[in-house]
C-alpha cells in the first residue's frame, strides 16, 4: 500500500484509504463481465478504479524516488525564480 502524505512510517496507510482500496478491488472483481473480455468500452468510474489499483500496486520505493525527484525539481524552480528576480532588480 502507498504511504499517505504526512505519515511518519513508510508504507503505512490510513484506515480509510485501506477500506477504499479494498472496496475498489471488490468492484473490480465483481465488475468484470463478458463485455470487458470482448474489449467493449468501459465506464469512466471503472477506468478510475483500475488506475487507482495500478497505482496502489506500485512499489513504494518507486513512488518515494519520484517524490524526491519532484521535490528537487521544485527546489530548482524556486532557486531559478529567486535568481531571475534578483537579476531583474539590477
Amino acid at each position: 500500500m502507498l504511504s499517505v502524505a504526512g505519515s511518519s512510517e513508510p508504507g503505512s496507510a490510513s484506515p480509510s484509504s485501506t477500506r477504499m482500496a479494498a472496496r475498489l478491488r471488490l468492484m473490480m472483481l465483481n465488475g468484470l463481465g463478458a463485455e470487458d473480455c470482448r474489449g467493449a468500452a468501459t465506464s469512466p468510474s471503472r477506468e478510475i478504479a483500475r488506475s487507482y489499483l495500478r497505482l496502489a500496486n506500485l512499489d513504494n520505493e518507486l513512488v518515494d524516488r519520484l517524490t524526491r525527484y519532484e521535490a528537487g525539481l521544485w527546489r530548482q524552480v524556486v532557486q531559478m525564480l529567486f535568481t531571475l528576480q534578483t537579476l531583474k532588480r539590477r
